[in-house]
């Protein structure tokens, strides 16, 4: 028993070794002479700090946007930008209110609104003064903008009647008499609905924001308050909260610097941007792109809530500034690094795309708040010096 184990486990020994030794012969070797040259391929990493031919051309432009989804209204004046805002409140009122409003038995003793800030940018030591004006023609808050703010009908009398801040609010009385107005209309159908206030600011070098209705929680929203009195019987205190709400942003165009570009919130100011990649040979396989670009901090200006996004779409036709739909290239998203002042994200879709054929038309740059803040962001562009410059890293799979 013992000689047969003995010999199997020689016979194995022998068969590994052979097996071996055999799999040694030029192991990297195996199959190589049944590819062509042509067919081989080869992985390559591209970096446009030390590789020419990457031709970079950028240009700045207006657009128009709806600022009617925004989660937050703007209202102030800062550098080229002023911001107004239109709101309108629904009062909730009981029925027995109604009645004594209707019998004209009831006298408003009080009325002001309150505002709780959730974003800034200027200087905060200084207080946000404006007028408010009753709004006399209808107006849609996701449709109007700043060319339908020239065609508005508002009074030109201030209804403000004094203002009260505190650390986390503020408040501005208004007029007694707009606020009765509001309560008739609000409780006799045969009277035309009211259409709200346009804030106009008086104060400079200060913008803040206020939560829109498209957010919750709804104890932040704007409120207005209404105190009623009914002599002999009641005085109560109604509280209403908006209906409708947008804030509508005018002012210059930025001028861009001699070695960045300039983003800017609120007016949309964006960029066409275009990249040469002819040089990356056809069929080649775009593993990964990544576009950085650097913050040109001294030409910059940003509030309370950064910037911390920068959206890239795809050109179907950059002179009509069309872009491809979403649902088909999508969007890129260059993600904010406040550590090295730089945006950075994954582009390997659009350049694989410009590789594979499709024309190159470039891409469309914005900030992503433009609805929701005044951020003026300035990019350093291919003017500046070398290591400010934008900054590509391209892995490929090419054949030789």
């Amino acid at each position: 028993m013992k000689i047969k184990i003995i010999l199997s486990f020689f016979i194995v020994l022998g068969l590994t070794f052979g097996l071996l030794t055999g799999c040694n012969d030029e192991p990297t070797s195996l199959g190589s002479n049944l590819l062509k040259d042509s067919d081989l391929i080869n992985l390559r990493v591209i970096d446009s700090d030390t590789t020419s031919g990457f031709v970079q051309k950028y240009s700045t432009f207006r657009d128009s946007i709806l600022t009617g989804s925004s989660t937050r209204i703007l209202l102030g004046k800062i550098g080229n930008l002023e911001s107004k805002v239109l709101i309108k409140f629904f009062i909730p009122v009981l029925d027995s209110i109604a009645t004594a409003v209707k019998n004209n038995e009831v006298n408003v003793v009080d009325s002001w609104i309150e505002l709780t800030p959730n974003y800034s940018i200027g200087d905060t030591s200084v207080p946000l003064r404006f007028t408010a004006h009753v709004i006399n023609s209808k107006w849609s808050s996701n449709k109007f903008n700043s060319d339908s703010l020239a065609d508005l009908d508002y009074d030109q009398t201030d209804v403000t009647n004094g203002f009260y801040d505190t650390d986390s609010t503020i408040s501005f009385h208004i007029s007694t008499t707009v606020a009765m107005d509001w309560l008739k209309r609000r409780v006799d159908s045969n009277l035309n609905d009211d259409n709200g206030l346009l804030l106009i600011p008086t104060s400079d070098n200060i913008v803040l924001g206020f939560q829109a209705i498209t957010q919750f929680p709804q104890s932040v929203y704007p409120t207005l308050k209404i105190v009623v009195e009914k002599v002999g019987s009641f005085t109560d205190t109604l509280s209403a909260t908006p209906t409708r709400d947008i804030h509508i942003v005018s002012g210059e165009t930025p001028v861009n610097t001699g070695q960045s570009i300039i983003l800017e919130d609120g007016i949309a100011n964006r960029a066409k941007v275009w990249i040469d990649f002819s040089s990356i040979p056809k069929f080649s396989i775009i593993n990964k792109a990544t576009l950085t670009f650097k913050i040109d901090k001294d030409n910059s200006l940003e509030g309370s809530v950064k910037s911390d996004t920068l959206n890239l779409f795809f050109y179907n036709d950059s002179a009509s500034n069309k872009i491809a739909p979403t649902n088909e290239i999508g969007k890129v998203n260059l993600i904010r690094n406040n550590t090295d002042g730089t945006y950075s994200g994954d582009i390997s879709g659009f350049v694989q795309r410009w590789v594979d054929g499709r024309k190159n038309q470039g891409f469309r740059l914005n900030l992503s708040d433009e609805n929701r803040a005044l951020s003026k962001v300035a990019l350093f562009d291919n003017r500046a010096p070398k290591e400010k410059q934008p900054h590509l890293l391209i892995y490929i799979t090419e054949r030789n």
